[in-house]
Parts: structure tokens; sequence; C-alpha cells
């Protein structure tokens, strides 16, 4: 009995001998792979603080060309509002000019009518020359030894 007992206490033994040893190696397996598991884990750390720098850098000189951006939006929009102003002020100008041109002319076309009207009523007294000429704006001049009168 007692070799008996020897013999299941040593079976026993050389089994959790066998099952220590299978957890001590998948221990050993477990700690390199968490091993390597750690030391990926540093080296994307490691690139991912890298690149986050390298985005923080580029967000710097994004939000320098922005504001550099605004400001020449300010300066172009104040020298659109500058030339508007210059523009309407012109149109003005232009507007008021081409009115008294426009009278000018009107005053002359009926000075021509008038004059026109005045010379088919007093044909032989001119103050122009109509050799040939169909209406005032085509008449010569008057000559030294033709009628003229006096207004």
């Amino acid at each position: 009995m007692l070799s008996d007992l020897e013999a299941k206490i040593i079976k026993e033994g050389e089994e959790a001998s066998k099952i220590y040893d299978e957890f001590a190696e998948w221990c050993e397996d477990r700690s390199k792979d968490l091993g390597f598991e750690i030391k990926t884990g540093k080296g994307e750390v490691a690139a991912l603080k890298a690149t986050i720098e390298q985005e923080a850098t580029k967000i710097g000189s994004l939000d320098a060309e922005i504001e550099e951006l605004a400001a020449g939006i300010a300066v172009d929009e104040k020298d659109l509002a500058a030339a508007k102003e210059i523009r309407a002020k012109e149109a003005a100008d232009f507007a008021a000019e081409e009115k008294d041109l426009m009278e000018t002319i009107d005053v002359l076309h009926r000075a021509i009518t008038i004059l026109e009207r005045e010379m088919e009523k007093s044909k032989g007294l001119t103050l122009v020359q109509l050799r040939g000429a169909k209406n005032v704006e085509e008449a010569d001049p008057p000559s030294s030894n033709a009628a003229s009168c006096s207004l």
C-alpha cells in the first residue's frame, strides 16, 4: 500500500510538474508577447507623438496663413469699397456731364432748325453762302462780298 501510495504521489507530482512546466512555458510566451506588444506600442506612441507635433506645426503655419489672408481680404474689401465710391462719384459726374451735353446738343439742334427756318424766310439775306449745301452744316462761311446781317 505504501508503494501504491508512493507511486500515486509520484504520478500526481509528475502531472503537477508537467502542468507547472506548461503553465511556466505559457507565462514565458505570454511575457514575451506582452514585451513585444509593449515595445510595439511604445514605438507607435513615439510615431503618433511625432505626427501630432508635425500636425501642430502645420496648424500653426496654416493659422498664420489664414491671418495673412484675412488681413489681405480686409485690405481688398477696403479697396473695393473705395473703388465703388469712386465709381459712383464718376458715374454721377458722367451722368451730369452727359445731361449737360445732351441739353447743349438739343439747344444746338433747335438753333439749327430756327436758323434754317429763318433762312427759308429771308432768301436774300443770309448769314452764310449755301452754294449747293443741303443744310446749314454743309454751308460755306460768308465771303467778303456776300450779304451779311448783324445780330
